[in-house]
């Protein structure tokens, strides 16, 4: 895949390659609107496989931090896997490069609501149950908590995997 002539990438995450043992090379991209159909995101992440189909996908409502009282919190709003890689390794490591971009931007926790079925795959990522100071999740979505020292386990994991950058 030929990286387009674009702005300046939002993120050192755009344009980075990772090679995933069950799933060969993925590069994170900045998706498309007809690639991402979650109006108002303003904070968007995808990658894409070897023949630019996407994998992953992640999305906020905006590029800056949440200011609450015990911190800088990182609001993930909508984290997807395609349903063929959910039982691999991409699904942590997606997760891994939303907590990269969490410390990227100075977080001290990355928040989230989640699904009560998928709560379980957070626990073994690193976060806790329960809400932060000023923050809560939205009724029928269970309130998550990653904090620094999280996100960097995170960051750490998902460094292992890097080959590179896609060339221009």
């Amino acid at each position: 895949m030929t990286r387009p002539r674009t702005p300046r990438p939002v993120s050192r995450l755009i344009w980075r390659v990772w090679e995933l043992p069950d799933v060969g090379r993925v590069t994170a991209v900045t998706p498309t609107a007809a690639l991402l159909a979650q109006e108002g995101m303003e904070e968007r992440f995808g990658l894409v496989d070897a023949a630019g189909h996407p994998v992953a996908l992640w999305c906020g409502p905006r590029r800056r931090l949440l200011r609450l009282p015990t911190g800088a919190a990182y609001r993930l709003d909508y984290f997807e896997i395609d349903p063929r890689h959910r039982r691999g390794s991409l699904g942590l490591f997606a997760f891994a490069l939303a907590g990269s971009r969490a410390l990227e931007l100075g977080a001290q926790y990355l928040v989230l609501g989640a699904l009560p079925p998928v709560a379980t795959f957070y626990e073994r990522a690193g976060g806790a149950r329960g809400a932060v100071q000023g923050w809560n999740a939205a009724r029928g979505l269970i309130p998550f908590r990653f904090t620094r020292e999280a996100l960097t386990r995170l960051e750490d994991l998902a460094g292992g995997f890097a080959v590179g950058t896609e060339e221009a």
